[in-house]
């Protein structure tokens, strides 16, 4: 199991990425070392489930194309932002105890 607070990302629209993705969004640590890598494919593809990159301390999650807004969303409006990978299946972004009504500054 591994999970890594993410403090900034890059996103990138691709034409077509060597592994068919179309969108990738880098995820940085507070010392910019990068903790993983959300891939977006186009809708209806076949997607391999997330994986880790035990040696490096790195995260891949594989998701559609159509989930792409939703996740910069909770990027540019979250704080903080955990990225955790327990299996395949099992593997995410995650706010923890945000306050209901709150407005991110």
């Amino acid at each position: 199991m591994a999970s890594y607070e993410i403090t900034s990302y890059i996103c990138r629209q691709l034409n077509e990425y060597k592994s068919g993705a179309v969108a990738l969004i880098f995820l940085y640590d507070s010392s910019k070392v990068q903790r993983g890598i959300l891939e977006f494919y186009p809708d209806g593809t076949d997607i391999a489930e997330a994986s880790e990159d035990i040696l490096n301390g790195r995260i891949f999650l594989r998701l559609p194309i159509s989930r792409f807004t939703s996740f910069v969303d909770i990027l540019r409006n979250e704080t903080p932002i955990y990225l955790s990978y327990f299996s395949p299946g099992n593997a995410f972004i995650q706010t923890l105890h945000e306050p209901i009504g709150e407005e991110e500054t």
